[in-house]
């Protein structure tokens, strides 16, 4: 699940805001929380949502390969009760 955000570009082509908020399932069946948000960008609305995609790609990969994995299920107990591995949010200025 996630949901995007984005400002308009202002008359000197910086966009404001370009942002996406979502839940990651890892395929241990855990989830990560995540908000990549990108201000004050000059690059164009492609290249912004791209940086996003790509930033959110890399942060799956990492946390779904099996190292990762196996750190996961070291975690006391009380912390397996939940689906939740984390919560990461990422703010890019000035693309």
């Amino acid at each position: 699940a996630h949901k995007t955000g984005s400002s308009g570009t202002n008359e000197n082509g910086m966009t404001a805001a370009v942002n996406d908020v979502g839940i990651i399932t890892l395929p241990n069946g855990k989830h990560l929380a995540i908000a990549i948000f990108v201000n004050d960008a000059y690059a164009d609305y492609v290249i912004l949502e791209k940086t996003i995609a790509e930033t959110a790609k890399t942060i799956y990969e990492y946390y779904a390969n099996e190292w990762c994995n196996t750190v996961a299920s070291t975690f006391p107990a009380s912390s397996k009760s939940t689906n939740f591995i984390g919560i990461i949010a990422l703010t890019w200025f000035s693309l």
